[in-house]
């Protein structure tokens, strides 16, 4: 079943009705609908038992609609990379290798991301993180972090700079990777207070944005409407 299911944000839908494709036949369906103008807003993969789901999602700001469709993918496929036409699918792609071991063929900055504790790869190590680095008479390489100040989360940063110029800056992130994906599922109970605070330490700098997000899929998946009230408060906090 190709196409596309058409839903908007804090909508809830059933899986079974998210139109499916080949995993190939996916990628190249978004790197045409991106360059028709929709923006990819999430590209993630559901593992069940030994198969998996990729799931992508369109965005049409212009219209305030959202376009889901997902593809079977079996452990350590290949596919052309999307990241190659479409630069939003970059860290996405790399997040996919990362975990799932899917492999886009032709990306040009494939490396890990996060580090997580059940990553298909565990040969690849924190210490041995693939920086970019540059040669030169007069480069020199400043290095940040991961410890930071403010309540921002840790990474470390490399600067590659000849003389007072910066061409090019990198982050290594995965210091304080906790797996937050997992302990969302972990309680039965949708309304748990634990998810909810859960979801206000995600990150340190967006406890409010990760906090609404939380209520709105939980207000979606459980048909309740907030408040006026509600609204007003939300859109101060943010």
């Amino acid at each position: 079943m190709h196409g596309w299911l058409a839903t908007r944000n804090t909508c809830s839908e059933a899986r079974a009705d998210i139109p499916t494709w080949k995993l190939p036949e996916l990628a190249a369906e978004i790197i045409r609908r991106c360059q028709e103008g929709l923006r990819l807003a999430a590209l993630f993969g559901v593992p069940a038992d030994d198969r998996l789901t990729v799931y992508a999602v369109l965005a049409d700001d212009s219209a305030a609609r959202l376009w889901i469709a997902g593809a079977a993918a079996a452990p350590g496929a290949a596919y052309p990379a999307i990241t190659r036409e479409v630069s939003a699918a970059h860290v996405f792609e790399r997040e996919l290798w990362e975990e799932h071991g899917l492999l886009p063929e032709g990306h040009p900055w494939l490396k890990p991301v996060r580090y997580p504790h059940d990553r298909a790869d565990r040969t690849q190590t924190m210490a041995g993180y693939p920086f970019f680095a540059m040669a030169g008479e007069e480069v020199h390489e400043v290095a940040v972090g991961p410890v930071h100040a403010g309540v921002i989360e840790p990474g470390h940063f490399r600067f590659q700079c000849a003389g007072e110029d910066v061409h090019n800056l990198e982050i290594q992130l995965g210091y304080q990777h906790r797996g937050v994906e997992r302990l969302l599922e972990r309680d039965a109970a949708p309304a748990h207070p634990f998810r909810n605070r859960l979801a206000e330490s995600i990150a340190g700098d967006t406890a409010v944005g990760h906090n609404l997000a939380y209520c709105g899929a939980m207000e979606a998946l459980m048909a309740l409407e907030p408040t006026p009230r509600a609204r007003y408060v939300r859109d101060i906090a943010l």
